[in-house]
């Protein structure tokens, strides 16, 4: 059974630590070519969860690491 992922439209202040701390728990923000982080609506980030998103909706939520916008 092939596993999918799941994205969300994430707010966080700083998208290179929160990047960094999410690959940790299976999770990675969209990045261009060069890098950068790229902005959705002009401020929020896209989240691709690999994992168990369950799990990182929880992280995110209660240990203050961003602020979830949507499910996509």
């Amino acid at each position: 059974m092939e596993k999918k992922a799941t994205d969300y439209l994430i707010e966080c202040g700083n998208p290179k630590a929160f990047d960094r701390t999410i690959n940790d728990m299976g999770a990675m923000l969209e990045q261009d070519a060069s890098g950068g982080y790229n902005l959705y609506e002009g401020k929020y980030y896209k989240m691709r969860v690999l994992s168990n998103p369950g799990f990182l909706e929880f992280a995110i939520k209660n240990q203050g690491y961003g602020k979830i916008i949507r499910k996509l």
